[in-house]
């Protein structure tokens, strides 16, 4: 499948995709796209807003698919709940890669994570409910990785 030309994108509408594997799908119809996200592996699990999720069990990604004027305007990686589904530890912190670093320590107080120090240039995090740690590391002010530390970083 081709990438649409500029001229035939609705004018005003922008392109952002952060699910690698459907980028070429922004500016497509959304029947077209529909039918080429189901190809791909994913099954349609519900709505968000005016969004319609797509779950990918080989890659365990949760796409968030936007449809306006008839075509694809966004598709953004969801966290795996927002598809009915359980993340696994630390896989849950990946819609924060490129977050600015203060909006994603807030987020991660609110998904139960709590300060623990610093490991070099990265901030530790520990869960106490799931008994993980993970390290954060931001660079330009915004959040460049996300790992599983071993429990013993934390002071775990």
């Amino acid at each position: 499948m081709s990438l649409p030309h500029f001229a035939d994108f609705p004018l005003g509408l922008t392109r952002k995709s952060t699910v690698p594997d459907l980028t070429d799908l922004i500016g497509v119809r959304g029947s077209s796209a529909e039918t080429e996200v189901q190809s791909r592996g994913y099954q349609f699990t519900g709505n968000l807003g005016s969004s319609a999720l797509w779950w990918n069990r080989r890659t365990k990604t949760c796409a968030s698919i936007t449809v306006d004027q008839g075509r694809v305007v966004s598709i953004m990686k969801s966290p795996a709940a927002d598809c009915g589904k359980k993340a696994d530890a630390g896989a849950d912190l990946s819609d924060l890669i490129g977050v600015r670093g203060s909006s994603a320590e807030s987020e991660l107080k609110s998904r139960g994570y709590q300060f623990s120090g610093n490991l070099g240039s990265s901030a530790l995090w520990w869960n106490a409910g799931t008994k993980t740690c993970m390290s954060v590391t931001v660079g330009d002010g915004r959040v460049v990785s996300i790992v599983k530390s071993p429990k013993r970083d934390c002071r775990q």
